[in-house]
């Protein structure tokens, strides 16, 4: 048998993979973005698939863009795939850009705009040049972008691959992602990723599966030149399970030395071992140098002379152990597999010394500008921490760090702070080393952890010690600066306890304006109005607002006119508050402050809400995750904006889209989840899933030291599933703890806390289980507060004024006579408002006053048919029900129904007639005497009626079929 190949030279087993990938090209080539999402196990042939598909795309007239993750241990290389990918963009094509999105790109790739002053803007219009540029390229000629191995993906990398997979459109460009499943372990970071990408309708995914035997025996036969022994055969399959560059390996081996070896990494040490020593030297080096590595760097590292150099090469790439990348002039291992093996093979003080003469040797080259040259600090930062060298390592860590953060790279940056951290003890002087304290260094990680991995305990943490380490030569408005963003750390569910360290910072201030000043101002305004002390936060966002013009602080000022808009909005000035966030949305846009972006997007869809605007609110919300997910903020940075927008849907009665705008479940529930928690049980309790809805609302109440603003909507949505599960005490407890919250006084967000309030009372009196004047005195001083509440704005609001008249629609009830035009205004209220279930829920109580008052019986018939109608079309099962079983009582035949099939349908009709009577109350002699038959059938009967409903006696069959308004009237036939 011939030496084998390294490579098959037909692709086998792949045909369907392959003729999946060349559809999606046409489906984009025909206009679509379209992604595709190849996964497998390491040498399962995800390179060679999309190398196959990108060689048959460029025949077709495509433009292939191609980069690569690499895995460099600890460090992380910012958009090292997209830089990778977009050296290959001709210079013309940025020419077409304008000037704007070609300094923005300079930040990836300098040849952008070698010309131009460097980008300052955010990671935001980064973003958006990068998509501009993108569907330019694709308008042109079909566009192939093949990112490998995101597994190894850094965290604005992903963020900047989500933004393009959902914001690209009407270009025709195929973004195709590899990715290896055996490393993806459970707590990896790419693995929610790679789940929030899938959910994208354009994206799509193929698993390789392994090699069959019989296309196990195909790929060996094109590598050996014809058919391998069937021995051979049956022992290469098994040892490699079917993994192609495993079976080629394997294959090598057994050809040259006459046995299969035992395990992979020694048929690739036998392949190392079998390099001249010159060239063993060289793979040495590239494994210390990472994945790949340019000429210039291995050259310097290898200390060989040229020719020597050049021979080495020449061996590692006829060996199949090195291979060249053209577009960056270097080489890269043939595998990854191959690379750690070789990494392995290093001696420890080889390991070392390799790794120091590289730092040197990436330090003493020019510092590149932009993302280029964050890229290649992080690479010195790595090797330098390889190297063991600690002072060397601290300042490059910090270096590496803060280019991360210019970049907007904020999780690398974070990566890197903790480096330096660790290594800042470790180290003789650091701050004489690296020119800033250990209060600098903690405050930028405490930072970058926050904006970056959305951990606002570690956060905490680190700000404490930044706090306890300025000791008393710190200047006021530095150690203001660190109190102030301390309080801000912690999440809205504790405020209160917040306020201290707010007011703290506040009196270090003095009245010269200052970046410090308009900071901390515009913070403590902010609590003031999460806590509702509107008065106070707008004359505090008006004083930071112009603090911060007089200091030129643009982000500042946005952040102050956000939280007077808000403060506007709760007086009722929907026009001004509306002109405040048009006035900051520029600053807050182009500033590149991510904490502005999130305040922006939350409370514009807070405010348009609150006026009912809720189809605004959802396109507002919309177009903030996308700015969100372009920022590269976690999910503590959308997820205000995530429940107002789902709150606006659900009002609308979109659950599905509500469901699908608050993402993945976000598991156990943490001071950061707590409002997505919150708007996943308003869906379940909307749609009837009491059990959902209580586990969750239960969750959150086990939060200590709950915020009012929290505590009152959560116990407002408990009390309404403790009333459907007609647990009065359960409604009570909720709805007096909820109350007792509302420690400050009257406010807005108080109204729906206590209208149902006064629904507790209602249903109270009409299970019997309240007395009726004690209910009719606690329903009016319930009422009079929500009147109070109602009327703190300047002007009338929306929401607070229809709350106002649904609470006296339920103390109507509560009256001896029924009062039908209190819920006609109701629901016409909440038809106005926009809100399908909640005028449901008035429909069904104004069909029981209409009943109780014995109005006109067409009325009666039409309003219970609407609201049966809306609670199946939006999948409320409860209020359903509800309308199902009123219509039972009132004889009221429903949409679809035949009279005698409105209840219990599981019951024959002679059942059904004998459950009539038994609900009013016959014994079985009785029974058989009404319906003239033996009392030994009416005993059976009676006996299966209690099997099918699950009753355990006669009294629980009754009660069921009293609480659907079933009685032998309604059962007898007719």
């Amino acid at each position: 048998m011939n030496a084998p190949t390294t490579s098959s030279p037909s692709l086998v087993g792949r045909g369907e993979d392959l003729a999946a990938l060349r559809a999606a090209f046409e489906q984009a080539r025909g206009g679509e973005v379209v992604t595709v999402v190849v996964a497998g196990d390491a040498g399962i042939g995800k390179t060679r698939l999309v190398q196959e598909l990108a060689g048959w795309a460029h025949v077709q007239g495509a433009r292939v863009l191609t980069g690569s993750c690499i895995d460099v241990g600890d460090a992380t290389l910012p958009y090292g795939a997209i830089m990778d990918a977009l050296r290959a963009v001709p210079a013309e094509a940025f020419e077409e850009l304008g000037v704007a999105l070609r300094r923005a790109l300079a930040t990836v790739v300098p040849e952008a705009a070698p010309d131009d002053e460097p980008h300052q803007g955010g990671q935001t219009a980064l973003f958006g040049a990068v998509l501009r540029l993108l569907e330019q390229l694709g308008r042109e000629a079909p566009l192939v972008l093949v990112l490998e191995d995101v597994h190894w993906a850094d965290g604005s990398t992903e963020a900047l691959v989500r933004f393009l997979a959902g914001g690209l459109r009407e270009t025709a460009v195929l973004l195709v992602l590899t990715h290896r499943t055996d490393e993806l372990q459970r707590d990896h970071p790419v693995r929610r990723f790679l789940a929030e990408l899938g959910r994208e309708a354009r994206v799509s995914t193929r698993v390789l599966a392994p090699l069959t035997r019989e296309e196990t025996a195909g790929q060996l036969a094109g590598l050996a030149g014809g058919p391998v022994d069937g021995d051979t055969l049956d022992a290469i399959h098994v040892r490699s399970e079917g993994n192609p560059f495993f079976s080629g390996e394997l294959l090598s081996v057994s050809v040259r030395e006459g046995v299969v070896p035992a395990t992979l990494r020694d048929t690739l040490v036998a392949r190392l071992d079998r390099l001249p020593d010159p060239a063993q030297r060289v793979v040495r080096v590239a494994a210390a140098c990472g994945r790949d590595a340019d000429h210039d760097l291995l050259a310097g590292a290898c200390a060989l002379d040229d020719d020597t150099l050049d021979d080495a090469l020449r061996a590692c790439l006829a060996g199949h152990v090195l291979e060249v990348d053209p577009l960056r002039d270097a080489y890269r291992f043939r595998h990854g597999l191959l690379h750690e093996v070789a990494a392995a093979e290093l001696l420890p003080g080889e390991r070392v010394r390799l790794h120091a003469r590289i730092a040197d040797l990436l330090e003493a080259r020019p510092l590149l500008p932009g993302t280029p040259g964050a890229h290649q600090l992080a690479e010195v930062a790595h090797h330098r921490l390889r190297a063991q060298d600690r002072e060397a390592a601290l300042v490059a860590a910090l270096r590496a760090a803060c280019a991360a953060e210019e970049v907007h790279a904020l999780a690398e940056a974070g990566l890197n702070y903790d480096a330096a951290l660790e290594l800042w003890e470790l180290v003789s002087d650091p701050e004489g080393l690296t020119g800033v304290d250990l209060p600098f260094l903690l405050e930028r990680a405490a930072e970058c952890r926050w904006l970056g991995f959305g951990d606002a305990d570690i956060s905490t943490r680190l700000r404490e010690r930044a706090l306890a380490e300025l000791g008393e030569h710190a200047s006021r408005l530095r150690r203001a600066e660190y109190l102030s963003r301390l309080a801000t750390t912690s999440c809205y569910v504790n405020l209160s306890a917040q306020m201290p360290l707010h007011e703290e910072a506040l009196s270090l201030l003095d009245d010269t304006p200052s970046l410090a000043a308009a900071r901390v101002r515009g913070r403590y305004a902010s609590v003031l109005m999460l806590t509702n002390q509107f008065g106070p936060a707008e004359r505090e966002a008006v004083e930071a607002a112009a603090i911060a013009r007089a200091v030129a602080a643009r982000s500042e000022e946005a952040d102050a006119l956000i939280t007077q808009a808000v403060c506007r909005s709760s007086a009722g000035d929907l026009d001004t508050a509306l002109a405040l966030l048009d006035r900051a949305r520029p600053s807050a846009s182009e500033a590149g402050d991510l904490r502005v972006l999130q305040r922006f997007y939350t409370n514009s869809t807070h405010i348009l809400s609150g006026f009912g605007r809720y189809e605004d609110a959802v396109a507002v919300a919309r177009e903030g995750l996308g700015v969100h997910a372009r920022a590269g903020l976690d999910r503590h940075g959308s997820s205000g904006v995530q429940e107002n927008g789902a709150a606006a849907l659900r009002a609308l009665g979109r659950l599905d889209e509500a469901l699908e705008l608050l993402g993945d479940d976000p598991g156990p529930v943490t001071k950061d989840t707590v409002c997505l928690h919150c708007g996943r049980a308003a869906v379940a309790l909307q749609r009837g899933d009491l059990d959902a809805a209580a586990d969750r609302l239960a969750r959150i109440r086990a939060i200590d030291e709950l915020e009012a603003l929290v505590l009152v909507p959560v116990c407002t949505q408990q009390a309404d599933v403790a009333l459907w599960r007609e647990d009065l005490p359960g409604a009570l407890e909720a709805v007096r703890t909820g109350e007792a919250a509302l420690v400050d006084g009257e406010r807005l967000d108080a109204a729906p806390l206590l209208a149902m309030a006064v629904r507790v009372q209602a249903d109270g009196v009409a299970a019997g289980v309240l007395d009726p004047d004690a209910a009719r005195a606690e329903a009016d001083r319930l009422l009079e507060r929500l009147t109070r509440c109602a009327g703190i704005g300047e002007r009338p609001l929306p929401l607070p004024d229809q709350l106002l008249l649904v609470a006296a629609a339920e103390r109507s009830r509560l009256d001896p006579t029924p009062a039908p035009a209190r819920w006609r205004s109701a629901v016409a209220g909440w038809q106005a408002l926009g809100h399908p279930y909640e005028a449901g829920y008035a429909r069904w109580r104004l069909a029981e006053a209409l009943a109780g008052a014995r109005g006109a019986r067409g009325e009666l018939e039409e309003t219970l048919r609407a609201a049966h109608a809306g609670a199946v079309a939006l999948g409320a099962a409860r209020l359903a029900a509800a309308t199902g079983r009123l219509a039972r009582r009132t004889r009221v035949t429903l949409p679809g129904q035949r009279a005698e099939d409105v209840a219990f349908p599981e019951l024959t009709p002679r059942e059904r007639e004998v459950l009539g009577l038994i609900a009013d109350g016959r014994t079985n002699r009785q029974i058989a005497e009404t319906l003239f038959i033996s009392e030994k059938t009416a005993s059976v009967h009676v006996s299966n009626i209690l099997s099918k409903l699950g009753a355990a006696n006669r009294g629980e069959a009754a009660a069921q079929a009293h609480r659907a308004g079933f009685d032998a009237e309604a059962a007898t036939v007719r």
